[in-house]
């Protein structure tokens, strides 16, 4: 039922962002027509490097503990374009660690490693193509959860848990800011040190292996608009069912992303991110961050 609900908020929020009031984001430059590359190759990136800090004296009497974060992304996009073909790459990312005042350890806030990519071919009849999808994801570090007496366990590594998803589909293109891909024939290896199995099931491997295969389907929907100058709005959404075991419990993960452009090298960014896996918590895993930093544009 929690899912449900999630979902029936999450569709008229996309729809929003489609409706004629929205405003898509474009390249408004003008270019000199010499200077127009006629190469199908098209590239954009951006690395930012985003903190926030707290601090509060001995007298401060109104609660608080000091504390300081910093968190840096690489966001890289390369893109094919010709005839009726289309070759879209992304990869993002990311790695954050705070320090809370009067605790020895250095925790980890944010770590991501995403890269994903979607040929397709335009099937004559508008925007839609047929199209093969395929996504990698894991973590750099290891992560852990944290008792309040300061103790902590190991629940991640690098590379561990790794999900890698691959799949023929349909995907519909609007332009380069909506697109959604359905492929009801995904195929998704998920990897995990022997460590976190060694006792029990862990994120959906079984007890004592290092690997599972499963086969289902998959979507995944991307937007993103401009709310206002220098603001702009994205929303990405991905799902998977698994048709071999539990196929009614979905998996989600919804990321809402708004990026506010200060001035060329300055940016304050809101991150917000929804997740759903039957095979971890069971629960939704909720995660939301607000910085200021540097940005460079690529």
């Amino acid at each position: 039922m929690n899912k449900l609900l999630f979902l029936i908020f999450l569709v008229p929020f996309f729809c929003f962002s489609q409706e004629k009031g929205a405003t898509v984001v474009q390249d408004t430059t003008v270019v000199h027509p010499q200077a127009v590359s006629l190469s199908p190759w098209t590239s954009k990136g951006a690395v930012s490097l985003l903190g926030n800090q707290t601090a509060f004296n001995d007298d401060w009497v109104g609660g608080g503990v000091s504390n300081l974060a910093v968190n840096g992304k690489f966001e890289y996009e390369i893109n094919y374009k010709k005839a009726a073909w289309t070759w879209d790459n992304r990869l993002n990312l990311a790695y954050g660690i705070t320090k809370i005042k009067d605790r020895d350890r250095v925790r980890k806030v944010d770590d991501l490693i995403e890269f994903s990519a979607v040929v397709g071919k335009n099937t004559g009849s508008g925007h839609w193509s047929y199209s093969g999808y395929f996504n990698f994801k894991s973590q750099f570090a290891k992560g852990y959860n944290f008792g309040k007496d300061g103790s902590r366990t190991l629940v991640s590594r690098g590379f561990s848990p790794a999900y890698f998803q691959i799949g023929p589909g349909l995907l519909w293109k609007k332009n380069e800011n909506f697109q959604i891909n359905i492929a009801p024939a995904t195929t998704r290896l998920i990897l995990v040190d022997r460590f976190f199995t060694r006792e029990k099931d862990a994120f959906g491997v079984d007890q004592g292996k290092t690997d599972n295969t499963e086969f289902g389907a998959s979507i995944a929907a991307g937007s993103k608009i401009s709310l206002f100058k220098n603001v702009t709005l994205e929303n990405l959404l991905n799902l998977y069912a698994n048709y071999l075991e539990k196929v009614a419990n979905v998996d989600i993960n919804y990321t809402l992303n708004m990026d506010s452009t200060i001035n060329k090298h300055m940016k304050a960014s809101l991150s917000f991110q929804v997740i759903y896996d039957d095979d971890t918590t069971g629960n939704f895993q909720v995660r939301e961050m607000i910085a200021l930093g540097i940005n460079y544009q690529l």
